[in-house]
């Protein structure tokens, strides 16, 4: 299953970062790790088309996991909306220690969570690159690669 290239996707109106979509197909399990939208521009479409874009890169059979903290339920709402169910609650700091096969010296404190998962279940076409959607505001979609900086 072929994954998104991107790692980042960039909400833009008028060369301002309005927000942005942190999507890695690497590791263990394809994943999303987080959506920011300028706290200003919040319910303005911005998370909605980012995650539009992000869907309309997937595969068909494409499935990522997101963490969600369990008291956040209006998170849980709004990737709800766009086909996310929850799999299995898990304490936050477990779930990436596990995940990450990390060794920590001090356990940190407990924080409750939600694994949400996505299944794409129809391959949708759409261009790859700069996405621009039809809405008002006029926000582009810029995907953005990862870059690596590696010592001199």
């Amino acid at each position: 299953m072929t994954q998104v290239t991107p790692s980042f996707l960039v909400a833009e109106r008028d060369g301002e970062v309005l927000g942005y979509l942190h999507y890695d197909s690497e590791g263990a399990e394809p994943e999303l790790h987080r959506i920011y939208v300028d706290p200003a521009r919040k319910r303005g479409g911005i998370g909605s088309a980012l995650m539009r874009d992000l869907h309309s890169r997937l595969t068909a059979g494409c499935s990522y996991v997101l963490l969600v903290a369990e008291a956040n339920t209006a998170a849980q709402a709004f990737y709800e909306r766009y086909g996310l169910v929850v799999e299995r609650r898990v304490e936050g700091p477990n779930y990436y220690t596990s995940a990450m096969n990390l060794e920590m010296k001090s356990q940190p404190p407990p924080a409750p969570a939600v694994v949400m998962r996505f299944t794409k279940v129809a391959a949708l076409s759409s261009p790859v690159g700069r996405c621009a959607y039809g809405s008002p505001g006029g926000i582009l979609l810029v995907a953005r690669e990862r870059t690596e900086v590696r010592p001199a």
